[in-house]
């Protein structure tokens, strides 16, 4: 009677065990099929079988539920952003325009007019960003597709 009671589970346990290995193997492996000559019968693992399946679902899911295109622009559109890309702009510009002044041109001359284009950039860009943002956006939402990309 203890012998039953105690071998009913470990068996119960044993075949859970095996069965969920067999089941797990089964779902990734064999990554190629393996094709029974005379049946000819292919036997593939679930995953890599319809993998371009689940990739099509996956990149479904991600372009319309968790990364759309209005919450790109939307994050764009926030101040933060619009500074860093403003102070990234006018560095990039300002390092350019001093590359390329003549050495002759004197400190204070170059610091003034570098300062002058500084200044508009910093004045101008964000009004073009937004401009930019806004006419762009209906093309940017025709063009591209997350889900496709994904």
């Amino acid at each position: 009677m203890w012998l039953q009671i105690i071998t009913m589970p470990l068996i119960g346990a044993l075949i859970g065990w095996i069965t969920n290995m067999l089941a797990i193997k089964l779902i990734f492996r064999p990554y190629k099929p393996i094709i029974i000559p005379i049946i000819n019968y292919r036997i593939q693992g679930l995953i890599p079988k319809r993998r371009d399946e689940l990739a099509t679902n996956v990149g479904q899911v991600i372009g319309n539920e968790l990364l759309s295109l209005d919450d790109l622009i939307d994050k764009l559109n926030q101040n933060g952003i619009k500074e860093k890309i403003v102070q990234s702009v006018s560095q990039t510009i300002c390092c350019r325009l001093d590359e390329r002044i003549p050495n002759l041109v004197p400190e204070t001359v170059r610091k003034v007019f570098l300062g002058l284009v500084h200044d508009i950039i910093q004045k101008e860009a964000p009004a073009m960003i937004d401009r930019l943002l806004v006419d762009f956006s209906g093309r940017i939402k025709e063009e591209i597709d997350f889900s496709q990309m994904v």
